[in-house]
This record gives structure tokens, C-alpha cells and sequence, in this order.
């Protein structure tokens, strides 16, 4: 091939291009043959269409690189998953449902949403249709260490913004929640503070009545234990008064308060 034709297929091939990309959009012949767009809740679909790059709707293989970026801000900024599929030549189907919601914590001075997903996000921030637990707040021994280093944010006081990963373990409060969250006094429970003791999962749970108060250590432990713990509290909330109970031991549970300390084996 000769200079001038190298340079001359230099020049025209992009104009070729540009034109065939240009036809495309004027005449579109590359638009969207279907895409469907299922929402948990008409705001959330709203929301979509209002940041879905309209420069797409005339050539559809635009949309096959930008629905990264997309469903990242989506996710980035609302408690949600987002789901994008091909289905077909130009068609396409997206998906956005809620994150599960798991539990809340108190951390930095403020009330978090973690989802089952391992999101968090602030609970402050409301989003219609999105139903979050009342109860328990959650209050972590451990938080200030890994997961906040790796948020850029231990020490400084500095929170993140939006939807990010959650820096609370979840695989424990998921064992919790199986083992106890069935049980029927599991309802009473208002605050959850989780330690670690000698490498094993130990919950400090506070329950109340109208005006009695118990608090309960316990680990994780399944079984029947939920339903012989809710015997107990039962008989402690029928006596009156506040009490405190260790279920920590392998052989025995132990009480204490309203004036006597007892021993009330399993």
C-alpha cells in the first residue's frame, strides 16, 4: 500500500465511522428493540430514568458499557441491588430490589442500617417502601480496627457517605438471629451489645417489660436453649424487679438481682 493510500484510508475510516455512528442514532437503527425496567417501588424506578444516559436510547451497544457505571451509582447511592441482563439482540431487562435489611447499629454517634447483603447505610435516611427493623440497636466491642482502616476512616471522626460495605461482621449476628430471633421474648429485647470473650461470640442482651429490666449474656448456642432461656425469662419477669443472667456456661445459667443470687441449671 502506498503512502497516500495509507493516508487516505487514515482519514476516511474514522469519518466512515462517525458517519455509520451518526446514522445509526439519526435513523435509529441501533435502538432498543425492548428494555424493561422491574422496581420494587415507583420512586425507585423514577429514579432510574432520571439518570439513564439518554444518549443510549438510539444506539443500544452504548448501553453495554455504561450499565457498569450505572448500576454502581445506583448502588452507591441508594440501598438497593441492581441487576442488568441482556436478553436478546437490543433487549434488555434491569432489576432493582431493596437490600435486606438485618439489623441496626449504633456507631460514630449515629444510627446504620446493615443490610444482609453486608451493605450499611445511615437509617436516618429514609426511603419510602423500604421497611427497616424497630428493634434492637446493636452496639459492636470491636468496631475501630480492619474495617475501618480500610474505609479511610479510624480515628478521624469521619464517616462515608451513601451505600458502602458494612464494617460489622454479619456471619455472627446471622448465627444470633437463627439460634434466638424466633423466640417469642425475643421481642422484649431493645438493645444488643456483642463482645468477644476469649475468642468465642458473647451478646449482652437488655430486655424490657413496662418498667423491668433484664439483661442477658448468652453466645450463640441453638437448640433448644432459645425455648429453655424464654422459661426462665418468663419466671423472672412473673417475680417483678430487674435481674441479670449469665447463660455464658456450658451446665447452668446463672441469676442475679432482686435481692437473691441463684444458680438455675439448664
Amino acid at each position: 500500500m502506498t503512502v497516500f493510500r495509507k493516508i487516505a484510508v487514515m482519514i476516511l475510516l474514522p469519518a466512515l465511522l462517525g458517519g455509520l455512528l451518526q446514522g445509526c442514532e439519526w435513523y435509529a437503527w441501533m435502538s432498543f428493540r425492548y428494555f424493561g425496567v422491574s422496581a420494587a417501588t415507583y420512586a425507585l424506578e423514577r429514579r432510574f430514568w432520571d439518570v439513564f444516559p439518554s444518549r443510549v436510547l438510539r444506539f443500544w451497544p452504548l448501553f453495554v458499557g455504561e450499565s457498569g457505571s450505572l448500576r454502581a451509582f445506583l448502588e452507591r447511592t441508594l440501598p438497593v441491588t441492581v441487576d442488568v441482563e441482556m436478553t436478546g439482540f437490543g433487549a434488555f431487562e434491569v432489576d432493582i430490589r431493596w437490600l435486606s435489611p438485618l439489623m441496626l447499629v449504633e456507631w460514630n454517634g449515629r444510627v446504620w442500617c446493615v443490610s444482609r447483603e453486608n451493605r450499611m447505610w445511615d437509617a436516618g435516611e429514609r426511603q419510602p417502601g423500604l421497611r427497616l427493623p424497630e428493634k434492637p440497636l446493636w452496639r459492636f466491642a470491636w468496631i475501630g480496627t480492619e474495617s475501618e482502616r480500610a474505609l479511610g476512616v479510624a480515628g478521624a471522626g469521619r464517616t462515608p457517605s451513601g451505600v458502602f460495605p458494612s464494617v460489622f461482621p454479619i456471619e455472627p449476628v446471622e448465627a444470633f438471629m437463627v439460634n434466638f430471633g424466633g423466640e417469642s421474648w425475643f421481642s422484649d429485647v431493645t438493645e444488643v451489645y456483642a463482645d468477644r470473650v476469649a475468642g468465642e461470640d458473647v451478646f449482652r442482651l437488655r430486655l424490657v417489660r413496662g418498667r423491668q429490666e433484664i439483661v442477658v449474656s448468652v453466645q450463640n448456642r441453638g437448640g433448644e436453649f432459645g425455648e429453655v432461656l424464654g422459661r426462665l425469662l418468663e419466671s423472672l419477669f412473673r417475680e417483678g424487679g430487674s435481674h441479670f443472667v449469665d447463660a455464658t456456661y456450658r451446665n447452668k445459667i446463672v441469676v442475679s438481682g432482686a435481692g437473691t443470687d441463684a444458680e438455675r441449671t439448664r
